[in-house]
């Protein structure tokens, strides 16, 4: 068994923790929905704000996701890939790469395996549509964990949702 820990990082950024190498559901009302895919424990963080000076920020990223490693004991990490565009703002591009800085010293550090995974692919393989407008995307992740009658509280969770369940689909055997 795999306990992986999915990350959506941002600002406010979308977790999902649990073990994948099984498909059983995990109740009895699971089973009688025909949900074949448990909800993994999973959550939101708002890492910082704009006032959080770049040392700040990460510093607190960094304490947080410790904390989290600690709590739950993952083996694996799997983050989204930051994507940095053109019309992205310069500080925004140094904290979404800062923050995969960060969670593979982590991980290095605490001996996890950690991976980073493309957004396109995570939302091709748990949508079936990888490109799209960014809203449209966002928006079909959210559907398809309505379908599955997975709990999210905003996009960064069900972003986080799709990751685990990408993570799932790779590791599982």
């Amino acid at each position: 068994m795999n306990e992986v820990l999915a990350l959506d990082v941002a600002t406010v950024t979308g977790w999902a923790f649990g073990s994948v190498g099984t498909v059983a559901p995990s109740t009895s009302l699971e089973a009688s929905a025909g949900i074949s895919d448990p909800q993994p424990f999973s959550g939101v963080e708002r890492i910082g704000s704009k006032e959080l000076s770049d040392g700040q920020f990460f510093a607190k990223y960094e304490s947080w996701l410790q904390d989290l490693i600690v709590v739950n004991g993952p083996d694996t990490i799997l983050y989204e890939a930051p994507y940095i565009s053109t019309d992205k703002h310069i500080k925004t591009a140094r904290r979404l790469l800062g923050m995969a800085a960060i969670t593979e010293k982590v991980a290095s550090q605490m001996r996890i395996k950690v991976f980073e995974a493309n957004n396109a692919t995570v939302r091709k393989h748990f949508c079936g549509k990888g490109s799209a407008p960014r809203k449209d995307l966002k928006r079909l992740v959210q559907i398809e964990c309505d379908r599955r009658g997975w709990i999210y509280a905003d996009d960064n969770e069900a972003d986080a949702l799709a990751l685990w369940d990408y993570a799932k689909a790779c590791l599982a055997k």
